[in-house]
């Protein structure tokens, strides 16, 4: 079972409205040498584990690897722009076919969302 099956499993059924959404990330990332972005996720979160555990192993993170597509879409991920507006920026920025790229963005954010790499906040501005 790889990473992509346990984002399937996790993405469930549950649909989002990209124009009511606003992704906030929750992990931090860095890019590496060929552009695209790796997600650093604590490995724990409980004090005890933090100073006892994590002193002792090689990386405090886990390293969760973007590709091309997943890695121009993290770079939009600000707390600021809606779903709508992260895939019209992405469709600009990326020269290959997208489509349905909405269908494909919902389902990539609700797997981010699952995975606590990202929260959401709604959209106050819609009328």
């Amino acid at each position: 079972m790889g990473l992509l099956d346990i984002f399937k499993k996790k993405a469930g059924k549950k649909k989002i409205n990209l124009e009511e959404v606003i992704p906030r990330p929750l992990v931090d990332s860095k890019v590496e040498e060929n552009g695209n972005i790796t997600l650093l996720k604590p490995k724990f979160k409980n004090r005890f584990l933090k100073k006892y555990i994590l002193p002792r192993l090689k990386s405090k993170h886990f390293k969760i690897h973007l590709d091309k597509i997943g890695s121009a879409v993290w770079k939009h991920i600000d707390g600021q722009k809606t779903g709508v507006e992260i895939a019209k920026k992405v469709n600009q920025e990326i020269d290959e076919d997208l489509d349905p790229l909405y269908q494909r963005l919902a389902i990539f954010l609700s797997a981010l969302e699952n995975n606590n790499f990202i929260e959401y906040k709604k959209n106050e501005q819609r009328s």
